[in-house]
């Protein structure tokens, strides 16, 4: 029995038993929708969407922000996109954090009122200014929602005493300057950022402040805020002074962006952790996360469907017009010539060198053929005519 046979055999056996059949294309279609469900749900329930705004002019794109952006989307937890448009009614929808960085174009009213309406369900927006913009945009936003009393000033931080490479608006922000009960400030030491301060009359909500060498405009008050959180209803919003100490710009004398100094990062990822509502931090710095759900079932579905097939086939194999292919492998090989064993070999020599001998006698008893005899030629005679 040849393969082609047994692959016919196979295939027959398989279409009298409908069951089997069944069974495979079961197993197929339950692993299709479970992996289609699954990353629904993961999409939906555990992955936190995040829209930047790109479309009011900001200088700080997601070009100068990319080590930024790619730390939030190599994590499990987030996914980042960018909106290219005006905001609508529709267009918010399903975000989760919405953040804008620095504007330089005004928002419409139709833009505030969707603003206002987006936090009303429960959205969460993180707002950006920088030395270098328009703060008038930004607070324009405040008074529309109405969500904190925060508001951005347009005086820059600067620190004659606590700052990097001497340059005294590129101020040091150590422990004592941070929050110590917020989560923002988990695991940060110390940042350095180059900000505007933030009014906001209740301490409760100030994350982070200057020094008490830090002033905010030449009659400012020391130690101004740069950070403020606040919560209303299931919505979150925090207002920082800087958008630059998260780029990919490098600052004053330095060999390391924004973003690389000292503990900003980590700011930056607690502050989406604390936005998202998340009780621990994300793991942003490649610690190993455990496998999604998605792959656990999808392994457990795939196992069930192979050990199924293998006893169906197993099944099939055992059937008595087939038999299995380690059988027919057998019997071919049995077919097969056979090596001979060394004394198989040497009667096959001693057989053949007889052979030889008795051909040599047969050839010398053989007696030679004859010499043919020649024909005598009769004389002729001639008569002499006188």
């Amino acid at each position: 029995m040849d393969v082609v046979s047994c692959g016919e055999i196979i295939m027959r056996k398989i279409a009298q038993n409908r069951s089997i059949v069944l069974f495979f294309m079961l197993s197929i279609l339950l692993i299709q929708l479970t992996g289609t469900f699954m990353s629904q749900d993961v999409y939906a329930d555990e992955k936190t969407i995040i829209l930047f705004d790109q479309v009011h002019l900001q200088f700080y794109t997601s070009e100068r922000m990319q080590s930024a952006i790619t730390s939030l989307n190599n994590t499990e937890d987030f996914i980042v996109y960018f909106n290219d448009q005006r905001f609508t009614e529709t267009s918010l929808l399903g975000v989760d954090i919405l953040v804008i960085e620095n504007p330089e174009r005004s928002f419409s009213l139709q833009e505030r009122l969707v603003l206002v309406e987006y936090l009303d369900n429960g959205g969460n927006i993180f707002l950006l200014a920088d030395p270098r913009g328009t703060i008038s945009n930004l607070n324009n936003i405040i008074d529309a929602v109405q969500y904190t009393d925060g508001r951005f000033s347009q005086h820059v931080i600067f620190d004659e005493e606590f700052n990097q490479n001497n340059i005294s608006t590129q101020i040091s922000v150590s422990r004592e300057e941070l929050r110590e009960s917020s989560p923002l400030t988990n695991g940060v030491k110390e940042i350095i950022t180059h900000s505007i301060s933030i009014e906001d009359d209740d301490p409760n909500k100030v994350i982070a402040t200057g020094s008490n060498y830090s002033l905010a405009g030449l009659e400012g008050k020391s130690q101004p805020a740069w950070l403020v959180a606040s919560t209303v209803g299931r919505s979150r919003i925090v207002l920082c002074g800087s958008t630059r100490m998260f780029s990919d710009v490098k600052p004053s004398k330095s060999e390391v962006t924004w973003y690389q100094t000292k503990d900003n990062a980590r700011l930056w990822q607690n502050i989406f952790s604390w936005l998202a509502q998340k009780e621990i931090p994300p793991s942003f710095l490649g610690t190993t996360l455990p496998p999604p759900l998605t792959l656990i079932i999808s392994a457990f579905i795939a196992g069930i469907v192979f050990i199924g097939g293998g006893f169906s086939l197993y099944y099939l194999l055992q059937q008595k017009e087939l038999k299995p292919v380690s059988e027919i492998l057998r019997r071919k090989k049995k077919a097969e010539k056979l090596e001979p064993t060394p004394e198989e070999e040497i009667a096959q020599i001693e057989g053949e060198k007889a052979i030889s001998i008795d051909d040599e006698e047969i050839i010398t008893e053989e007696k030679p053929a004859p010499p043919k005899k020649k024909k005598k030629r009769k004389k002729r005679t001639y008569r002499v005519r006188r």
